[in-house]
């Protein structure tokens, strides 16, 4: 996808930035730490693997990171906890039920695509029954956001703008399918069915169905 097509869907608020005081080796040990846990999952990815990606020995790797636990933590840390916090500070900063709901899409959106790793990351780590990122990036969203993605929803049902028989607390994880699953199994359904779908087909697509529905309705 090219930056001008990405550019519709640009959410509102800022891309959240990198903690600084990394040293370069400490960066590259990070960057590749987290293409390895998209590829191969968090539990089957290992120190030696990472070490041969980045160039350098285990010894350097350890001196970086006392060990495997503080080297999965603080790559999560620097890599998808800001994506995570980003995406769920659109509760926090935009007013309107409806407002906040299309931001929430276009910053999963935009998270998935200005981060590759993103999306295998999610299918194998938070998708799956066995994931081991839940209960991390639970305590990571902040503070307030979910009870104020709640309230506003709430506030939608009963002013009309939102449909009173969707249920809040299930809002949000629809959502998170309704935009990553049609995006990670596109290339396999283009197989099935034959047919190439651009990209930026497939985002009218995600953001037409969740925010008009599958019917169109008509005047009687």
């Amino acid at each position: 996808m090219t930056i001008s097509s990405l550019n519709r869907y640009r959410p509102a608020g800022r891309p959240p930035k990198h903690p600084e005081g990394q040293t370069s080796i400490r960066i590259s040990i990070l960057e590749q730490a987290i293409l390895v846990f998209a590829e191969k999952g968090i539990p089957a990815s290992t120190l030696a693997e990472i070490s041969q990606r980045v160039r350098i020995t285990p010894a350097t790797l350890y001196y970086h990171f006392a060990s495997r636990e503080q080297l999965i933590e603080q790559t999560l840390e620097y890599h998808l906890v800001p994506l995570i916090r980003y995406i769920w500070q659109a509760a926090l900063e935009v007013a309107g039920p409806l407002a906040m709901l299309d931001e929430f899409q276009k910053r999963m959106l935009f998270v998935a695509n200005s981060s590759p790793w993103f999306l295998p990351l999610w299918s194998r780590e938070l998708a799956s029954e066995g994931g081991t990122l839940r209960a991390f990036l639970a305590a990571k969203i902040p503070e307030g956001a979910s009870g104020k993605f709640l309230e506003k929803i709430r506030q939608g049902q009963t002013s009309g703008a939102i449909n009173p028989r969707i249920v809040p607390e299930l809002l949000f994880i629809s959502l998170i399918g309704g935009v990553y699953v049609p995006l990670l199994a596109k290339k396999n359904w283009e197989q099935i069915f034959n047919a190439e779908i651009p990209q930026e087909r497939a985002l009218e697509h995600i953001q037409s169905l969740l925010t008009e529905g599958l019917t169109c309705r008509k005047e009687p």
